[in-house]
Parts: structure tokens; sequence; C-alpha cells
């Protein structure tokens, strides 16, 4: 009895189909799965990276209250000088600038051999 009912085309059909939506159920969680694992990986980097940007940041912070560094920065920065202390600009006209190789309408030797020889000469 049995097999004439799985032999039968109205049987067999609505069995096939059945198989078929299973299997593309499976594929679909298969998929989502591999979606759900690559956002995983994204969000552990983005993760690591925030660790480390705090780390940096922490680190920065801590440095903001060292006395040298404050010192540091202010002259830097806002150009403070010490009491009695004296800041001495030194400015080089622009014709007496050392022109850089690439600067200097060559390549390598011949234009560093070039600025040696204006520097002698001059």
């Amino acid at each position: 009895m049995w097999r004439r009912i799985v032999q039968s085309p109205f049987a067999v059909i609505p069995l096939g189909l059945v198989a078929l939506w299973l299997f593309v159920a499976a594929a679909r969680v298969h998929i989502e799965a591999r979606e759900a694992e690559r956002q995983v990986r994204e969000l552990e980097e983005r993760i690591a990276k925030g660790e480390e940007e705090n780390d940096t940041l922490s680190l920065r912070a801590s440095r903001a209250y060292d006395p040298a560094f404050l010192e540091r920065q202010a002259r830097l920065r806002l150009n403070v000088q010490a009491e009695g202390e004296e800041v001495v600009f030194v400015h080089l006209a622009d014709e007496e600038r050392p022109a850089s190789a690439s600067a200097g309408g060559g390549d390598g030797i011949f234009a560093n051999l070039r600025a040696w020889l204006y520097d002698i000469f001059r």
C-alpha cells in the first residue's frame, strides 16, 4: 500500500515540492549565517580599531598633564618664552636656500654636484 502511495504522481509531486522547499530554506539559512559571520568580523575589526584609538587618546590625555609637555606645546604653538630667554629666528633668503635634487634641474649625482660646486665657488 505504501508503495502505491509513494509511486503515485499525486504524492510524488507534493513530496518533491516539500524537498525543494527544504533545500531552498537550508540554502537561505547558510547564506544568512555567512553574512552574519562577515558582519561579526567587521564589528570585531571596528572594536579593535576603537580600542586602539582609545588607547592612543588615553596616552595623549595622560601626557596633557605633564608639565614638560605643556611647556613644549606652549613654546611651539603659542611662542611663549621663559623670563630672560631670547628667541632667535633664522630665515634664509630665497637664493641662499639649497636646491633639492628634483628642483635642481637634474638627477641624483649631477644635481648634488652642481649644488656642491655652487657652494664652493660662490
